[in-house]
């Protein structure tokens, strides 16, 4: 190219460059804001900022939440609010909606290390009595808004009262992350909305809560009537005892699309506060679900009463309401040691309970059921608008049980509905349970309800147990047709399941179990829970 050719096709650049700049201004960058207030609870040498100061950079922070709440609605995408750590603030409500936000640029409040200040400490955000600190919730009608991240703050209510994160009235794609929320009467609130403006809708969608620990909320710690939610590696600890056995640590109400994965949820519903007793279910699915998976969670009690139950997903009974679920996975989850029933679930269509680890390795007097469809019978009434199950497959779970009573059982399998199956389980009771403890329970119903009934191992150790409410023996159950394939033998424990092997109900390589499973596949695997990795047995 010569010199004179270049220079047009710079100067033809240029100017087109000018004019689309015309066409398109560029966008405005995003902005920062920042905050710190020394209230209690604040780091040693703590340095308040002022109201005063323009608060766009550390060196000139605001001080109070209030000159906050004069900007928050006026932000743009992007845009960044920093609490100092080590800080702490009161009377810390945020209304949040900002109606520039979106998913691409969410809007962020975060923490930053202030020049005084220590680098881990979260910031303190101390709510007034009733109320919670990040409320995302336009007021009247649902307006359409999008895109926020809260992360690496300490929330604290006051005298259990108030939600931590309200989330309301069509707000989408929130991620909430390494979190600490306490103190109030829920923790995060996930819930519907009212009319829809134009634009808008009916819900709130992409809710993400992860690596965050929500303790000491006396109603629930999570409760959540949400669609496209996801819940992972949270720690949910002492929330759900105001009201015994109403309130929970987790409360899934409805939605569809919903994870709940990877959460430790401990010492639920301790609604007597000098015995802390579990006297609730530690996780409760209710409402109309569609496409929920509950995986690899640990659910774990040292003190429960029969009624704190380990997980249930089931209908309410009212007729006020159309309760019931689709689509729901139940696996690899471990629940150890809660009151008179592992997993439980009615009203439910092509679900699936599988892989799971249930034990029970306490004395205790209790009846106990590992897993039981239903956990209650359905409403039997005409006008009972709750789904009916079908197609529930109970696949592939160990199950241990000490000191069973003459009236436990590892699984039962009486609902109503067809193509049920009951394959692969593992249930051992140890030496001193009852010899009249219960392999399965399947009532009345006749053998062609179930698509697949069988590969099943069952065993009492010291002695013979009764293999089902109908056949005292598994023999006398293969001879009309139940329980083809099943094993009564020793399945070759390594141990007990305890936490010094991580609450694993593992067997050794020469056990019957091992590759004895139905066959669902090419590939033959253990009768019980496996570790898809191959890591343990």
């Amino acid at each position: 190219m010569t010199g004179g050719r270049a220079r047009r096709w710079t100067g033809w650049l240029h100017a087109s460059l000018f004019v689309f700049g015309l066409a398109f201004p560029l966008l405005s960058p995003a902005a920062n804001y920042y905050l710190s207030d020394c209230q209690a609870g604040a780091a040693s040498g703590c340095v308040p900022g002022d109201d005063d100061n323009p608060g766009t950079s550390p060196a000139s922070p605001w001080r109070s939440i209030a000159k906050l709440n004069t900007r928050v609605e006026g932000m743009g995408a992007g845009d960044h609010v920093y609490f100092a750590r080590g800080a702490s603030f009161k009377d810390a409500t945020i209304a949040v909606f900002v109606p520039k936000s979106n998913r691409h640029k969410p809007v962020v409040f975060e923490s930053y290390a202030p020049a005084w200040g220590p680098a881990a400490a979260k910031p303190i955000l101390m709510a007034t009595k009733d109320n919670g600190v990040f409320s995302f919730a336009d007021s009247g009608n649902a307006d359409h808004d999008e895109g926020y991240v809260v992360r690496g703050l300490d929330l604290r209510g006051t005298a259990a009262s108030g939600t931590g994160i309200f989330i309301f009235n069509d707000v989408d794609y929130i991620t909430l992350e390494d979190l600490s929320i306490t103190g109030f009467a829920l923790g995060v609130q996930c819930s519907a909305a009212n009319t829809p403006e134009p634009g808008a809708k009916g819900w709130n969608d992409f809710i993400t809560l992860r690596n965050s620990r929500i303790a000491g909320n006396g109603a629930q710690g999570i409760l959540t009537l949400c669609h496209h939610v996801t819940v992972e590696n949270n720690v949910f600890d002492d929330n759900g005892f105001e009201r015994a056995m109403l309130d929970h640590n987790v409360y899934i109400e409805g939605g569809e699309h919903v994870v709940f994965r990877g959460n430790a949820i401990i010492n639920n519903g301790r609604h007597d506060r000098v015995a802390l007793k579990c006297q609730s279910v530690p996780l409760v699915v209710h409402g109309r679900v569609r496409d929920l998976l509950i995986e690899n969670n640990f659910i774990g009690e040292s003190n429960a009463t029969d009624g704190c139950w380990g997980l249930t997903v089931d209908v309410v009974n009212d007729n006020d309401s159309t309760d019931g679920f689709e689509d729901v996975v139940i696996r690899g989850n471990r629940i150890v040691n809660v009151g008179g029933l592992g997993i439980g679930m009615v009203g439910c269509q092509r679900c699936a309970i599988e892989n799971n680890h249930i034990m029970w390795t306490m004395k205790s007097k209790m009846d106990r059921v590992a897993i039981a469809v239903p956990n209650r019978p359905n409403a039997a009434a005409p006008a009972d608008k709750d789904l009916k199950s079908d197609q529930i497959a109970i696949r592939n779970n160990s199950i241990y049980i000490a000191s069973a009573t003459a009236h436990t059982s590892g699984i039962k399998s009486n609902d109503d509905g067809n193509g049920h199956s009951v394959v692969s389980n593992l249930i051992v009771f140890d030496a001193a349970s009852s010899d009249k403890a219960t392999c399965f329970v399947t009532d009345k119903h006749a053998l062609s309800r179930y698509a697949a009934f069988g590969h099943n191992l069952c065993f009492r150790e010291g002695g013979a147990g009764r293999w089902s409410d109908r056949y005292k023996s598994l023999s006398a159950a293969q001879s009309e047709g139940w329980d083809l394939g099943s094993l009564a033998v020793d399945p070759q424990l390594l141990a007990a399941p305890s936490a010094a092997n991580d609450w694993w109900i593992g067997i050794s390589a020469q056990s019957p179990a091992h590759k004895a499973a139905h066959p669902r596949s090419s590939i033959r695997i253990d009768i019980g829970a496996f570790d898809p990795s191959g890591a343990r047995r």
